[in-house]
């Protein structure tokens, strides 16, 4: 059963996350979607944020026809789960991209 209450898409698109660790130092990661709702996004990337970090998170979606613009999505989010499987590495990230 799946608990979501959005659908998720499968999407390997650009995604940067930035953040500021305790001491105040920048950080930012970089990396593709595994897949994207309205409310979240799984970023795959060697280097995650660690979990419980609020992160900025941008989404780049290439134009997807010609003479149409690409879409940037942006929001606050909070890293919610971090996988460290090889290949499959990556962060869970709750955030809200229906009010930008």
């Amino acid at each position: 059963m799946n608990r979501r209450g959005y659908i998720r898409f499968q999407m390997g698109v650009p995604v940067l996350a930035q953040w500021q660790d305790d001491e105040g130092n920048a950080h930012e990661a970089a990396g593709f979607s595994r897949d994207i709702s309205a409310r979240g996004v799984f970023v795959v990337s060697s280097a995650p944020p660690p979990e419980a970090t609020k992160v900025t998170i941008e989404v780049l979606i290439p134009n997807l026809r010609e003479g149409s613009e690409e879409v940037h999505l942006r929001s606050e989010g909070l890293v919610v789960r971090v996988e460290e499987k090889g290949r499959a590495a990556g962060c869970a990230i709750y955030c809200d991209f229906t009010s930008w």
